[in-house]
């Protein structure tokens, strides 16, 4: 229905115009997006899908704000039941009986007169070796194979008594550094302290008699060492003393002396076989080819003896030296290399120089010695053949010298190295014979010296309260409980599905917000009925927050047909008093024409709000006992009327049900531009559904902490399988950040007081 032109509809603010353009955004979804969220769309009969607010699974953050809810109650429940449990416990935990034994373990190994303790070792460590020590298997399987031990009842209560010895032996240096404490902590003191001494016992004969026992099987090896090395060190002196014999010498000097003596009449030997050997190829060539052996008579090494004797080949030789040191230097010291480059142009010319004037002179001696050798060419065969069969022989006898001699250097150079090999071999012995004689010494003075771990005294049982354990028992128990009470309690909380935001109802539930009703410091009516700065800054977040609602159903309003709006909760006490009054308030205060109508026939509460008297009213229009005139009364706010709920009787209801509120709501819009109802909660009864039939849309009032999901989407299912126009919920006691804003905008809470409704605890 269009707005009426009307002077006072300029009365809106620009704070509203503002909000109703805010608000446009949610007039622009699509059906097919989600019906149930559409302002002026009809719902049809269907089945409704349940909603993710009904089905989710509690999560952190679910359990968390179900605990906000109920905090008081399960702090209050976990703190008495941890402080029960930890009571219990704490008078039910029996004592405790504690064996030990202790043993004193000396900080340094204890000595003689050496000190053999080993280089980089610490208390630290030896402590924590002794401790793994007594608890390794090794200790604890020699403790089980004691026949006493083994017939224990504490032994044979335990499938696996190694792990649990291992578990429940308490090894520690607590009582002091070098005390060693064995102890076992339970309630039967003479088999425990059967148990401990057998612990002791079996550390002592495993572990540290093992020690000296090792050290005495060291002792044994040492001496087995030394003697063997004394023995290979008199063998070694006397193959020495062989071979100095043998060599003739006793010091390397002599030695080499010798040695060299031979090489050198080895050569001498060698060359004379050579020359014995050239002479008889001479003797055979010459009884084979005279001319030929004329050729091969001249010697070449008589030939290039007499060539470099020569004066000028001396000359150029030495020329090539000079230039061979000269180009050294340009290339090493000086690193010239341009008159390194001259001196090799100079040095390759005096070499060609050189080899042309040895091979001429080589010529000139070939002719000489062929000239000498024609000259003798005559000679006598038979003398000839003699003298080369003095020559073979003589080749003989210097072969067998040169082998001899080979042999006899190959034997000299061998014992020569064996000789110098056993002197240093020797003198390796010597040195580790020494070190060996120094440690069999030291151990064999050490092995009087204490041992560094002796017994201190035996196992014996006291009663103790392990205090600590207790307290950690009974706090850990106290956590644990007051941790279960908390969750149960949130678990519980959570179970109710209880409104904690708008999310909930937006998200969670699917429907459309059309308004958000911060909380309050106090839902006492005397907040917002005082005068104070803070009771005026409270009374306008309230009023601005209903604005905004209003905002929407104006514009809703100026696009649709809107004029009757019923405000209805699923259960008693969402607020849905609170929300209407102050709806109709604020739309009387925008200058519209606004009847506020009383429908919760059967506990109605607005008269008293007004302080009006509860009839005639609405039960008497619909019974005709009545005239609308006769009816309508003047609200608080200019603008505002209002019909109070009347003398609720059976037949009221019953005349609801068959006539309904058509004629009624029909007249009234005639004379009202918004016509505001509130009824009574859907769940309750069934009023709201007849009522619903007649109205043009309907506000859910939805109360944070106290309404449940459940029941919002069961009252919501009931009003949509009618057809019945949803326009949204309005939730009260939301956070200030649910607006987008804290409300501390305006300069003067007191610069503008507006009239408004009284406020009533929600109904």
């Amino acid at each position: 229905m269009p707005e009426p032109d009307r002077p006072d509809r300029h009365l809106a603010t620009k704070n509203e115009e503002r909000n109703a353009n805010k608000m446009n955004d949610l007039h622009d979804i699509k059906p097919e997006m989600n019906p149930s969220a559409l302002v002026g769309q009809m719902i049809p009969s269907a089945e409704i899908e349940q909603p993710p607010g009904l089905t989710a699974t509690p999560t952190p953050l679910a359990l968390l704000q179900a605990f906000r809810r109920r905090w008081i109650l399960a702090v209050t429940l976990g703190v008495l039941l941890g402080g029960m449990g930890a009571a219990i416990l704490w008078i039910m935990t029996p004592p405790v009986i504690r064996a030990r034994t202790t043993l004193h373990v000396a900080m340094v190994q204890p000595v003689v007169v050496f000190n053999a303790r080993e280089p980089g070792a610490d208390f630290t460590s030896y402590q924590r070796s002794q401790v793994a020590m007594i608890k390794s298997r090794l200790v604890l399987n020699r403790v089980l194979k004691d026949h006493e031990v083994a017939n224990l009842s504490l032994i044979k209560a335990h499938a696996e008594p190694t792990e649990w010895l291992e578990k429940n032996l308490q090894v520690d240096f607590a009582l002091a550094p070098d005390i060693l404490s064995i102890a076992l902590f339970g309630d039967k003191a003479e088999e425990m302290k059967i148990i401990v001494n057998a612990v002791r016992e079996a550390y002592l004969q495993e572990i540290v008699n093992k020690e000296k026992t090792a050290r005495l099987r060291k002792l044994d090896k040492l001496k087995d060492l030394w003697s063997q090395y004394e023995d290979y060190q008199r063998e070694k002196v006397k193959r020495l003393k062989q071979l100095e014999e043998d060599l003739r010498a006793g010091n390397p000097k002599t030695v080499e002396l010798r040695y060299k003596f031979e090489l050198n009449e080895l050569e001498v030997t060698r060359k004379q076989l050579m020359d014995y050997q050239w002479q008889i190829k001479q003797a055979e060539l010459r009884l084979i080819d005279p001319a030929k052996a004329l050729i091969l008579a001249i010697s070449p090494e008589a030939l290039e003896k007499s060539i470099a004797k020569d004066p000028e080949v001396l000359g150029l030789q030495g020329e090539i030296d000079f230039l061979t040191a000269k180009m050294e230097n340009y290339k090493n010291s000086f690193k010239d290399e341009r008159r390194y480059k001259e001196v090799e142009v100079d040095l390759n010319s005096t070499q060609k120089k050189l080899a042309d004037k040895r091979a001429e002179l080589r010529g000139r001696a070939e002719q000489s010695e062929r000239a000498k050798a024609s000259q003798n060419a005559n000679f006598n065969v038979e003398a000839q053949n003699k003298q080369l069969e003095f020559l073979k022989n003589v080749e003989q006898v210097l072969k067998k010298d040169v082998e001899k001699r080979l042999i006899g250097i190959e034997k000299f150079s061998k014992e020569a190295v064996d000789h110098e090999w056993l002197k240093a071999e020797l003198a390796y012995d010597k040195e580790i014979s020494t070190t060996i004689g120094k440690q069999k010494e030291m151990l064999l003075v050490e092995l009087d010296a204490p041992d560094r771990v002796t017994e201190l005294e035996k196992a014996h049982a006291v009663l103790v309260q392990d205090k600590k354990s207790q307290m950690k028992t009974a706090g850990l128990a106290a956590f644990g409980l007051f941790g279960l009470a908390v969750l149960g309690v949130s678990l519980l909380e959570f179970r109710t599905r209880r409104v904690s935001g708008v999310n909930d109802i937006v998200q969670g539930l699917g429907m459309r917000l059309v308004g958000a009703i911060p909380m309050l410091p106090s839902r006492k009516p005397r907040l917002l009925s005082g005068t104070t700065a803070d009771a005026q800054y409270w009374k306008h977040l309230l009023n601005e927050s209903i604005d905004a609602t209003r905002t929407l159903l104006v514009h809703s309003a100026r696009v649709g047909t809107l004029k009757t709006i019923m405000v209805t909760s699923a259960s008693p006490g969402e607020g849905k008093t609170l929300v209407s009054g102050h709806l109709a308030a604020s739309l009387a205060r925008a200058g519209f024409r606004c009847l506020l109508i009383d429908a919760d026939l059967r506990k109605p509460s607005l008269h008293k709000i007004f302080n009006q008297p509860l009839g005639p009213g609405i039960s008497e229009l619909i019974l005709g006992q009545a005239a609308t005139k006769d009816v309508i009364r003047a609200g608080p706010v200019d603008g505002l009327s209002f019909i109070p709920a009347g003398q609720w009787s059976p037949m009221v209801l019953s005349n609801l049900s068959q006539q309904g509120l058509a004629g009624i709501v029909e007249e009234l819009k005639a004379q009202f531009d918004f016509i505001v109802i509130d009824s009574a909660p859907v769940l309750a009864v069934a009023d709201s559904l007849t009522i619903g039939q007649h109205v043009d849309g309907v506000i859910f009032s939805v109360l944070r902490d106290v309404s449940r999901l459940p029941a919002i989407f069961t009252a919501y299912e009931r009003l949509i399988r009618l057809n019945i126009r949803i326009l949204g919920a309005v939730v009260g006691g939301a956070p200030l950040d649910s607006y987008g804003s804290t409300y501390k905008y305006y300069s003067s809470p007191e610069a503008e007081a507006p009239a408004s409704v009284p406020s009533t605890p929600a109904k």
